[in-house]
């Protein structure tokens, strides 16, 4: 979908076939067990889609890390997007951790256009958490939504390490963790 030039894809069939279980439905026209719903294939698979784009950030991250994302809208619907907003919420189960929202502007028939550079800062946490960034296109007739998973950890702090050494190759990142530590070979 990030392609500007892609006129289109097709897929080699949409149900299975033969004893082959290579379409989204099974031969009985049902969805497959741990397989894609409809739902979740119109994510990418709709005239509008949502598309993020994390240019080499993670999917882990630790509280007080910022993490720039890149949200792009990838519309061949039948009219120009006018006036939307594109809404986002990152939550963890059903604790909101951060949301906020972004001007589209227009987006046009045929184009995939970034919509705003975006960024957060993961908040501060007790426990390792599951997240789910999910963002909707809102104020327009089109449908567009999308998620993606995060896994997001506490901070660790720095531990106490005298009485530690460690080898020269591995010494500086470990001592960023142990303040104490010594290199081997030193008293």
């Amino acid at each position: 979908r990030f392609d500007p030039t892609c006129d289109g894809y097709s897929f080699w069939t949409i149900v299975d076939v033969l004893f082959r279980a290579q379409g989204l439905f099974d031969p009985f026209w049902q969805p497959k067990p741990g397989g894609f719903t409809p739902e979740e294939f119109r994510m990418f698979n709709s005239p509008t889609a949502i598309l993020k784009r994390a240019d080499g950030q993670p999917f882990v991250a630790v509280a007080g890390q910022t993490l720039k994302e890149s949200l792009w809208v990838s519309h061949f619907g039948e009219e120009d997007v006018k006036d939307a907003k594109l809404v986002w919420t990152l939550c963890a189960g059903k604790e909101t951790l951060a949301s906020g929202s972004l001007e589209t502007g227009a987006v046009g028939v045929g184009t995939v256009r970034e919509i705003s550079p975006w960024s957060f800062t993961v908040p501060p946490l007790v426990r390792p958490v599951h997240a789910v960034l999910e963002a909707k296109l809102v104020g327009t007739e089109t449908f567009a939504t999308n998620r993606w998973d995060f896994w997001l950890f506490p901070k660790r702090e720095p531990k106490d390490g005298p009485c530690m050494a460690a080898t020269r190759d591995v010494y500086p990142a470990l001592a960023v963790r142990f303040p104490g530590l010594a290199r081997i070979g030193t008293p």
